[in-house]
């Protein structure tokens, strides 16, 4: 599968980028990163209160955009929300990205959004997540793009775990977990957009297990959201994304396996 995405990539990105174009350099090297061992892997998540959408990128301050991208790895109607992409192979260097609408078959800018400029490079053998937050149009959180750098498990026998609130319109957010007839703090004054205290990339490493879990506002005893029975499976890197749908749910997602088909799950499912 990994093969044929950048075969489909190098004929997409072909399509887009006239002769002579400054691009040439750039485009030679994708493909290049066709191994899940060395290989530098993206993929984009929508948790924001949108439509569907697509994105478009450039070498950083080219101007050069190239894509829909999505629409050139066979999602021709991009990404819904509150579904994730699998990884693509892309080669590393820094970008800039441009939001379009899901199903658009251009790069030009048509939702009145800045482009994003901001993002961290991509290095080589890195996995990364480009999630969209926020809600479009008019908002208190306005619709962004955030890149969050995935991890690989470290060992067979534990399980990382990690926690990001992309939930537009909820509070900060405690993460508890019961052990017996308590709950107990496991990530505590989550902002909007912000990632749970754990390492560099906010995961922390725990022993496998099945537990009850609830999400309450901070310093809160109301329960938001109740899980009786999450799954935190060992040999897995695992992120847990709060998102808003038709109520508060978890989307709970296998980090950094290039391979997985259908690496999120909805909890409660619908």
């Amino acid at each position: 599968m990994k093969t044929s995405l950048v075969a489909l990539s190098l004929l997409g990105f072909a399509g887009c980028v006239t002769a002579g174009s400054e691009d040439s350099s750039f485009l030679s090297e994708i493909g290049k990163a066709d191994t899940a061992a060395g290989g530098t892997f993206v993929r984009f998540a929508h948790l924001a209160k949108a439509p569907a959408g697509d994105f478009c990128f450039a070498p950083r301050g080219s101007s050069n955009f190239i894509g829909p991208v999505l629409r050139m790895l066979g999602l021709r109607d991009g990404v819904e929300p509150s579904q994730v992409t699998r990884y693509f192979a892309a080669p590393p260097g820094a970008y800039d990205l441009r939001v379009v609408p899901g199903g658009f078959d251009s790069c030009d800018r048509v939702l009145g959004l800045p482009d994003v400029t901001d993002l961290p490079s991509l290095s080589p053998g890195s996995r990364i997540t480009i999630a969209a937050l926020g809600e479009f149009g008019p908002a208190a959180q306005p619709l962004t793009l955030r890149a969050v750098i995935d991890e690989a498990a470290d060992h067979p026998d534990s399980v990382k775990v990690r926690f990001v609130h992309a939930a537009v319109g909820a509070p900060a957010l405690d993460v508890l977990a019961r052990f017996g007839s308590s709950y107990f703090p496991v990530f505590t004054g989550v902002d909007f957009g912000k990632t749970g205290a754990g390492n560099a990339s906010g995961y922390f490493v725990t022993a496998p297990m099945r537990v009850p879990v609830a999400l309450r506002p901070t310093g809160s005893n109301q329960d938001l959201l109740t899980l009786p029975d999450l799954d935190l499976p060992a040999g897995r890197s695992l992120t847990a994304y709060a998102v808003q749908t038709t109520s508060l749910r978890l989307l709970v997602c296998e980090d950094a396996s290039v391979d997985a088909p259908a690496a999120c799950h909805l909890e409660p499912a619908p």
